[in-house]
């Protein structure tokens, strides 16, 4: 047996940081997003309508429905909306579409970093 002097083992506590950044429209929906807290996990995002073909000039909104595992419509949270190519279709921080001109972009709505798309094709003269 050893006799060695007693010493309490020191422990240490690790306080996280989360850092929390924003992405505007135009942006990579897979980045770091801010979201607010949801009333369950997410597992799906899904856009309705998923494709659309709309004339430039016009106007619509998208809805995108936030779900749990289960298949529960979730609320509580924030559902940022992302554009790929915002030379052709806007879209706002509510789904809101703007289209400018063909040939159409990808919508992103992302929920607590889940993923849901919508292909929006613009037919016409480019605004």
């Amino acid at each position: 047996m050893h006799n060695q002097a007693y010493r309490p083992r020191a422990r240490t506590w690790v306080l996280g940081l989360i850092l929390i950044t924003g992405c505007s429209e135009g942006a990579d929906p897979t980045g770091p997003e801010v979201t607010a807290v949801w009333d369950g996990v997410v597992a799906s995002v899904t856009v309705s309508p998923a494709q659309l073909t709309i004339g430039s000039g016009d106007n619509m909104t998208l809805t995108a429905t936030v779900r749990d595992a289960a298949g529960n419509v979730l609320t509580g949270g924030e559902v940022k909306w992302f554009t790929s190519n915002s030379d052709c279709v806007n879209v706002s921080t509510t789904g809101h579409l703007t289209t400018l001109g063909p040939p159409g972009a990808t919508i992103s709505a992302v929920a607590d970093g889940i993923i849901g798309t919508a292909s929006v094709s613009v037919f016409g003269e480019h605004l």
